[in-house]
């Protein structure tokens, strides 16, 4: 019963992020443009933008600069791609997780009938002018 009040509580959480990256923004592992405000991703992504900032100024580039604001655009790509590849990445080893263990294939090997063919022996028994033969 208490399981199910959690997953209510995780499913009315998830749906009120109002993104497409529901888990990431609640638990702040990656930070999207969307994630909204007051959620761990949007943290993550202001702290990351003032580390851009940080990084451009010491560059000595100026705010307001065509040159900050490309060394700006240019760490919000390598971040957004870094997002993308880790999310891919997480994606495949689910998907390798979920695949059934492969089987092994054991081919048939043929063996020749005459291995197979069981020995006879047989026995005769000769009662008066009569021969008696029994094989097994």
């Amino acid at each position: 019963m208490r399981s199910k009040y959690a997953f209510i509580a995780i499913v009315t959480l998830l749906s009120g992020c109002g993104t497409s990256h529901p888990m990431d923004c609640l638990t702040g592992y990656l930070a999207w443009d969307d994630c909204p405000k007051g959620s761990a991703g949007y943290q993550r992504r202001l702290n990351a933008e003032a580390n851009d900032a940080a990084k451009c100024a010491s560059y000595g580039l100026q705010p307001g600069t065509t040159a900050y604001a490309s060394c700006r655009a240019n760490f919000a790509m390598n971040r957004d791609n870094a997002n993308q590849a880790a999310l891919t990445a997480a994606m495949g080893n689910l998907a390798e997780s979920l695949k059934p263990p492969p089987t092994a294939v054991v081919q048939p090997t043929f063996v020749p009938y005459s291995q197979y063919r069981p020995s006879k022996s047989c026995i005769s028994n000769v009662i008066g002018s009569t021969v008696y033969t029994n094989c097994q």
